[in-house]
């Protein structure tokens, strides 16, 4: 029982964070949505169809990497892997759509422009299982991570920058999962380490005026 006590404390530093480590894999781990082929699909078409289609350039990150960030990144180790795996199966949000309506780009740490297909709307949903995963990671012992937009990012190093952010054909994703994932190798890539499906989507409310008139007819 010491034993785990002393784990526990360990892990409460702020050097269980990816960021404050410096090793020599790079490893991180980190809770994610993940958009399934159909989505992924719907966006590229999306993307081919935008006028501003070539000045995304070659290289853009892999779809199958394609993912909404949910949580703070944290170092690979056997004790993180087994809390955070802990800490994804406590998780009782409700699925819920995701609209991505949206392109952006922006400068970015490496010196790039970054491109992001997003939402120009905010996301409750969203930001209440961000919360929830943080809450869940601070009864395990971690340190939370702050908020994360609703998107998708698509480009690390596209070829231009757009004057603004620009409407595409809205592409409507069901996020009904979360995974654990291990982001690293070459080429990088995330490799699941747990998954977890969403509790059923809250039943929408009805439109009572609508009801009403109906049923007098």
């Amino acid at each position: 029982m010491a034993g785990n006590a002393a784990g526990t404390t360990q892990l409460q530093r702020e050097d269980a964070l990816w960021r404050s480590w410096r090793s020599g894999t790079g490893c991180r781990l980190l809770f994610i949505a993940r958009p399934s082929d159909a989505v992924r699909g719907a966006i590229e078409q999306s993307l081919a169809s935008h006028r501003d289609a070539g000045l995304l350039g070659r290289n853009a990150f892999p779809a199958e990497n394609w993912h909404q960030s949910l949580s703070e990144r944290y170092i690979d180790t056997p004790e993180l892997r087994e809390i955070l795996l802990r800490a994804g199966a406590m998780l009782r949000t409700p699925t819920f759509t995701l609209q991505l309506d949206a392109i952006r780009c922006s400068g970015n740490d490496r010196g790039s422009i970054q491109w992001e297909v997003r939402s120009r709307g905010r996301s409750r949903e969203l930001t209440a299982l961000i919360a929830e995963i943080n809450a869940v990671l601070v009864s395990c012992g971690l340190p939370p991570g702050g908020g994360h937009s609703p998107h998708i990012t698509v480009h690390y190093a596209a070829k231009a920058m757009l004057p603004r952010e620009q409407a595409i054909t809205p592409v409507n994703w069901i996020i009904d999962a979360v995974e654990l994932v291990m982001g690293g190798g070459s080429p990088y890539r995330y490799t699941t380490l747990g998954r977890w499906k969403l509790a059923p989507e809250l039943p929408r409310p009805l439109q009572v005026d609508l009801f009403r008139v109906s049923s007098a007819v």
